[in-house]
């Protein structure tokens, strides 16, 4: 709620008596003030239950503070947590609880109150709104009629006065990734925010139509300077040896732009690192100084192979010749080309999903990434889907019912009615992309076995577990590690 109402929450010490002095209140966040408190974040999240960190804030606060109110979630705390605190060294407190279950003074009811006096005696007592001549009053009396919303704050526009990450939350295993059958230390970064287009599978278009009437600039970037400082901090704390920079695209930015962060990240910095952007942004002239500063990976959202479905369902406006030239550039340059696909689009044939297969072979990009479609509530393409009744909202219920937090893409169902096209065709060709994409047309009656089997017994395994081995050996000319009688591979990106 105070965020929403533009209060800044993470202020320094100095800046928070600023805001006491002139205001008569400052807000002070724990994992600011109490170091130690961030590292129960995301326990207590993960949790997803009270825990003693419930009452333990007020007790462990780091400011001394000789004189408070605090509120309790349970009444049968108020006179324990006053005698805690009078044993701290606070010499007067009030611990609340209210009647109606919250740990605040209110309205409604009788408020619980243990009050810690000087000398630490505890007197308890019910105080109510009206005792103070304020009318008590009910929840239903204080419901309002139509909602109505603030306007929307505009974006921030200087990303240089964000702080730098802070990464010492995480294990030293959450920063190791796989590249090319290699495991390597990875740091995660941004030079911009806000993607322009408009494609219609992405949530962008509706944050452009949220944001537009602030009249900002929906894409921004960080100064070239604040990037690389935030680099060097990195690789100093935490021993980084690759990046990835998580721009949307990120060769939206000038000529001049780029000529810069690529003399200044090769002189002071030189760390490979792999990015994702667009093929239009693929031109001699940036592959040439993406290979300069060091760039390892690019990843180019191919979606399909069809590009009537790509330029009119998907509005996504690029011919296959320039997804063509981009990954031949990338190739002179040798710069790994990663393509992004999407499976199970509406409207989509199995000859489609082939063509995309096509597309690959023909782009002979190195990696694969497959998503399955989900129209994400707020695109275009989803509304499309709603009027044209293609959304089987019962079996998105389904889904979501037993969603884990993984991404919805790598599900294995659908929530599209297909006219053209039984959706199990595309669960059996996900796991088998990558190896129709690599292997000679003249083998994939092999790979039909598999795709075709509906029993999946232990020949259609053993083949599968051989194809998969020999696939990554001849995308990484790496061999797979043996464990037992299974094989499998350690990366593929």
């Amino acid at each position: 709620m105070l965020e929403a109402a533009g209060v800044t929450l993470e202020l320094e010490p100095e800046q928070v008596a600023i805001c006491i002095e002139k205001v008569g209140i400052g807000f002070m966040f724990a994992p600011i003030f109490h170091p130690a408190m961030k590292h129960a974040i995301v326990p207590r999240r993960e949790l997803k239950q009270r825990t003693i960190f419930n009452i333990l804030g007020p007790l462990t606060n780091p400011a001394g503070a000789a004189h408070q109110l605090t509120g309790v979630y349970d009444a049968e705390l108020t006179e324990p947590i006053a005698y805690v605190l009078g044993e701290l060294g606070c010499k007067s407190a009030m611990v609340i609880h209210s009647h109606d279950g919250l740990d605040e003074l209110t309205t409604i009811g009788p408020n619980r109150i243990s009050h810690l006096r000087p000398g630490g005696t505890v007197h308890t007592f019910e105080l109510e709104a009206k005792d103070l001549g304020i009318e008590n009053k009910q929840p239903e009396s204080m419901t309002g009629g139509s909602i109505e919303k603030n306007l929307v704050r505009p974006y921030e526009q200087n990303l240089d006065t964000f702080p730098y990450p802070d990464w010492s939350i995480y294990p030293e295993t959450a920063f190791y990734k796989p590249f090319k059958g290699h495991a390597y230390k990875y740091g995660d970064f941004e030079m911009s925010r806000g993607c322009p287009y408009k494609c219609s599978y992405c949530i962008n278009v509706q944050l452009q139509a949220i944001y537009k009437p602030t009249g900002e600039n929906f894409h921004r970037e960080k100064s070239i300077k604040r990037v690389i400082d935030e680099i060097k901090s990195a690789r100093e704390k935490y021993d980084i040896e690759f990046l990835k920079f998580w721009d949307e695209t990120f060769l939206l930015m000038s000529k001049e732009r780029l000529e810069e962060f690529t003399d200044i990240y090769s002189e002071q910095i030189g760390l490979p690192y792999v990015i994702e952007t667009t093929s239009q942004s693929i031109t001699p002239f940036t592959a040439k100084l993406l290979k300069k500063s060091n760039c390892k990976s690019a990843s180019l959202g191919l979606e399909t192979g069809n590009p009537d479905i790509r330029n009119g369902l998907l509005h996504k406006p690029t011919d296959n010749d320039t997804y063509i030239k981009a990954f031949k550039l990338l190739e002179e340059n040798g710069i790994q080309k990663v393509s992004f696909n999407m499976l199970g689009l509406p409207f989509e044939k199995e000859e489609d999903v082939f063509k995309t297969i096509a597309m690959n072979r023909l782009c002979k990009t190195d990696v694969q990434a497959i998503g399955n479609f989900y129209p994400y509530k707020g695109t275009p393409i989803r509304r499309m889907l709603k009027e044209e009744g293609l959304l089987n909202e019962e079996a998105e219920r389904e889904i979501l019912s037993g969603y884990d937090f993984t991404t919805l893409t790598a599900n294995d169902k659908s929530v599209i009615r297909f006219k053209d096209m039984n959706y199990n065709i595309i669960s059996k060709i996900t796991p088998l992309f990558a190896n129709y994409t690599t292997w000679p047309v003249i083998l994939w009656p092999l790979i039909d076995l598999i795709k075709n089997e509906e029993n999946n017994g232990e020949f259609t395994k053993l083949l599968c577990s051989k194809i998969n081995a020999i696939t990554y050996f001849k995308k990484f000319k790496i061999p797979t590690h043996r464990t037992g009688k299974s094989t499998y591979a350690i990366g593929h990106c």
